[in-house]
């Protein structure tokens, strides 16, 4: 590339990886050659890394002391994750558009009992009333032990607010104390100051508003989250698990805890990456409520 070449890069404002965040790229391409993609994922090296990096997304998001947090390849396993070790018998989704309908399809293939809400009407619509009003489920959810829903459908623009997701956990307590509520945020986290403590179980991916290349998710649970993953292990531990998806929500538990570490290797490259992008943050922005006001100024000047 010549000096006088302007440097092209891409926005999507579409279904998959969005644009990176200023520094990745030069960031990537320090600790590359520093080596880092040839450390071991058992290494002391690796353990630094991780432990650094979580405790800054734990300060910069405001991620409660007591909530787990664990490395996932992706937002859908993370899904399956939670449909093999957090529903005990039957889940309500809150479907809205495509992710919400893979997490809900993820429950059926894995002989979950399920009780699906769906707009009906075309993704490219986003008006607000098209969405599923929330107010119907919480008429419907008794029999269910988990509520699945997503806070914001990439493909159709439909999602939930930080508030309402607060107001409708509130009400499912309200009914029963048993119910947890499960959020995929893969769409906002990075951009929307979400209240972690007023849910039990929260998922995500990095390639949209955390600025980072696909290849990485995470799964973040509550006490009480972790206390029933506990004793659905102990009742299924001898269930024959699919080969490819021998990870459990005990197993990620017993590396983490021990060294921040991952049952098999993970993606290094984007968890460093991840603890950069926390680090930029907390020292650039302070905490999530500073950027999301940003996040709110330029979506008022896109839609305006």
């Amino acid at each position: 590339m010549s000096n006088t070449e302007e440097k092209k890069f891409v926005m999507n404002f579409n279904v998959g990886p969005s644009q990176l965040y200023d520094g990745v790229v030069g960031f990537y391409s320090e600790i590359l050659e520093r080596g880092i993609g040839s450390i071991s994922h058992r290494s002391a090296q690796f353990t630094n890394i991780s432990k650094s990096g979580l405790a800054c997304a734990r300060l910069f998001f405001n991620i409660p002391e007591n909530y787990k947090i664990y490395y996932t390849y992706s937002a859908t396993e993370s899904m399956e994750l939670v449909v093999r070790g957090v529903i005990e018998e039957k889940s309500i989704h809150v479907v809205n558009g495509n992710f919400g309908n893979v997490w809900y399809k993820t429950a059926v293939h894995n002989g979950r009992k399920t009780q699906k809400f769906e707009n009906n009407t075309n993704e490219n619509n986003r008006a607000e009333n098209t969405r599923v009003e929330l107010n119907n489920v919480i008429k419907n959810i008794e029999s269910a032990d988990t509520v699945c829903i997503t806070g914001s459908e990439t493909a159709s623009g439909i999602g939930y607010s930080p508030d309402e997701i607060s107001e409708f956990s509130e009400k499912i307590k309200n009914v029963s104390e048993n119910i947890l509520l499960a959020v995929d945020i893969t769409s906002g986290m990075g951009g929307v100051n979400y209240d972690f403590s007023s849910a039990d179980v929260w998922l995500f991916a990095v390639q949209k508003s955390l600025g980072l290349p696909a290849g990485l998710g995470f799964l973040v649970l509550s006490p009480k989250a972790y206390s029933r993953a506990q004793k659905i292990e102990e009742e299924r531990k001898n269930e024959k698990r699919d080969f490819g998806n021998q990870h459990s929500i005990a197993l990620l538990e017993k590396k983490m805890s021990e060294k921040y570490q991952t049952p098999s290797t993970p993606n290094v490259l984007a968890i460093a990456g991840f603890g950069y992008i926390c680090k930029t943050w907390l020292e650039d922005f302070g905490n999530i409520d500073s950027l999301s006001k940003i996040t709110d100024e330029k979506a008022e000047l896109f839609y305006s």
